[in-house]
């Protein structure tokens, strides 16, 4: 099935209107004249098993067992995989933090049924959509209700490596490109130490969506081409996901179609590229509403909060993170920071085919252009004039920092212009061409392996948390180590020394604090009872002689609002609070993102429009 989706998207979607010219024979190994090269069922029969193969080699340290001696592929491969990684808890890092948001959604969806808008066991309440860490409107959802949070977190890291690959060569049978270069494109992009390292410290939300970076490119391309909107609208999908699964991948996104279609544009002396990248990011935009509003939301009134620290690169250290073959993630680099910061592992091999490239046909600058500026974007503010300094003085670019990571946009480009060198010693080369590529692609591939994927060794590299004793009723818990949120949320307690998301002022109080006065309290005379409890709804009976004020032991948001009684919300010293008159009655608050029906409209709207333009084409 999944064969026969890749096939109708590539030939339905992808395929330029009949051509007069006859392939020859042997065409699908290197190009032809032709812009695109249509993928026949069989080979994206292929192109789906490869591509799983791909994503199984390449994250072998989840299912290994010698997971602290580097590869030892051997033992692997003959003890089998050991599945019990796939029921405990990554540790390492970042990875608290990505697990007890995922736990928080799963239990939210699952056990509450609700759609997951608040947080209660995050920084004593916080929006969960509005959370730019958070991963919560993406079809993968669906795997981690299937699985479970721990099993699908790990499903997802190899589905999401072999969507990448599957698409980078895609890609390149889009831009022209055979299938030894397709196949270039893949490896230079997914065996990169870069992402591993990533995925190491537990940043799914800047790794994993790099994989829609390919397929949206990739539609951007047949767009420009055939001058239609529909393959620029479903891009769009692909973009609003870099934004929905992630954060600053949306705009290493952004950047890099910016780049290209302002080069096309001026080789080929056309202002479609320009439009058509507009027209891509509109539609992205409107449907990644969903996320992004809130998000909006959110940063305006809680800035981020400064994460790891991670030193602007000078040009010295670069050769240093591309080519060294010690791509460790706990390396040490004088006047560095960690080195997940930095490294990006090329391999020999695939950048003598990046130099193959550079004379190649004009279809190669807009590439070398983009690796270019990326180059200089990933040293940093290095003055006030610098790329960096530039770009965030733009409008939506001020809150962009960590430089460094644009070395991975940096190594997609290499990868592109090394897919490019592939097809030109194919070409050119005769019939010995096609096999000194596949030998450097055989080599470059193999080192790689054992360079960038023994850092996922380190998601079992610390004890997993203890099983602490489950609350039968919520309740807000100070700890100083905030590097246990997982431990605590899933034992019903909220963690309100947090992590990294924002600046929240500490306010909520724990139930292990001297001034604790509980989850919930009236100012002034009476009586109230909690009646429900729910991440989304809370419902209390209240009684009281004089109008009085209920605080709720959670922050307040713009968001919560009265749903049944009568009462206006309010803050209390960042409390939230409602005001109620005289009386008894039942008072139910229930939190929906301020601008969550518009959000929800527009993401709609384009979503519809893009199926509407997709059976038009069609």
């Amino acid at each position: 099935m999944l064969q026969r989706i890749i096939s109708a998207l590539t030939n339905a979607l992808f395929e330029r209107e009949p051509s007069t010219k006859v392939a020859a024979a042997g065409d699908s190994l290197c190009t032809n004249d032709r812009w695109f090269q249509p993928i026949t069922r069989r080979e994206a029969a292929w192109l789906v098993v490869g591509s799983l193969a791909f994503a199984l080699v390449f994250s072998y340290p989840i299912l290994g067992d010698l997971v602290y001696l580097g590869p030892g592929v051997f033992r692997w491969i003959t003890a089998g995989p050991v599945f019990s990684h796939l029921a405990r808890l990554p540790v390492n890092g970042d990875w608290d933090e990505e697990t007890a948001l995922r736990w928080v959604v799963y239990q939210t969806t699952t056990h509450f049924l609700q759609f997951p808008s608040w947080n209660p066991y995050k920084c004593g309440g916080m929006p969960m959509l509005g959370n730019p860490e958070a991963i919560v409107a993406t079809p993968f959802l669906l795997v981690d209700m299937a699985t479970g949070p721990i099993a699908g977190v790990y499903l997802q890291i190899v589905l999401h490596l072999a969507l990448g690959f599957a698409g980078a060569y895609v890609l390149a049978r889009v831009m022209g490109l055979g299938a030894i270069a397709g196949l270039v494109l893949g490896s230079v992009f997914l065996s990169c130490s870069w992402l591993y390292l990533q995925l190491a410290m537990g940043n799914l939300q800047i790794s994993l969506p790099v994989a829609y970076w390919l397929w949206m490119l990739a539609l951007f391309f047949v767009g420009i081409d055939r001058r239609k909107i529909a393959p620029l609208a479903v891009g769009g999908i692909m973009l609003a996901l870099t934004a929905t699964e992630g954060n600053y991948t949306f705009v290493y996104a952004g950047i890099l179609l910016a780049l290209l279609s302002l080069m096309i544009a001026l080789t080929q002396r056309s202002i479609w590229p320009g439009i058509a990248a507009v027209v891509l990011v509109v539609f992205g935009a409107a449907i990644g509403a969903i996320k992004m509003l809130p998000v909006a939301e959110f940063i305006a009134l809680y800035p981020r909060a400064a994460g790891l620290a991670c030193r602007d690169a000078t040009l010295s250290m670069i050769p240093t993170f591309l080519f060294s073959r010690n791509q460790d993630l706990y390396r040490e680099i004088p006047n560095t920071g960690l080195f997940a910061c930095y490294g990006a592992y090329v391999s020999p091999a695939f950048a003598l085919l990046a130099v193959f490239g550079l004379p190649g046909r004009l279809k190669t600058l807009p590439w070398l252009v983009a690796a270019i500026v990326l180059l200089l974007l990933a040293r940093g503010s290095s003055g006030p004039y610098s790329a960096f300094a530039l770009l965030q003085r733009l409008p939506l670019c001020g809150n962009i920092s960590f430089p460094t990571r644009f070395m991975y946009p940096f190594v997609f480009a290499v990868g592109a212009i090394a897919a490019f060198g592939a097809d030109f010693v194919c070409r050119n080369a005769g019939r010995w061409g096609p096999h000194a590529v596949g030998a450097l692609f055989v080599i470059g591939l193999v080192d790689a392996w054992f360079v960038g994927p023994p850092n996922l060794r380190y998601l079992f590299h610390s004890p997993t948390p203890n099983e602490l004793y489950h609350y039968a009723q919520f309740r807000q818990f100070w700890s100083d180590d905030t590097q246990k949120m997982t431990e605590y949320n899933m034992a019903n307690l909220g963690a309100i020394n947090c992590y990294r998301t924002a600046s929240i002022p500490p306010r909520v109080v724990g139930y292990n604090q001297a001034d604790y006065s509980g989850e919930y309290y009236l100012v002034g005379p009476g009586q109230a009872t909690q009646v429900e409890w729910t991440p989304n709804q809370l419902t209390y009976h209240v009684s009281a002689t004089a109008p009085t004020e209920l605080v709720v032991n959670q922050n307040y948001f713009p968001g919560w609002r009265v749903v049944r009684g009568v009462g206006d919300p309010a803050s209390r010293g960042g409390l939230l609070a409602v005001r109620l008159p005289a009386g008894s009655q039942d008072i139910a608050l229930r939190f929906r993102p301020k601008h969550f029906a518009v959000a929800v409209t527009v993401t709609l709207l384009g979503l519809i429009a893009t199926i509407i333009l997709w059976r038009k084409d069609w």
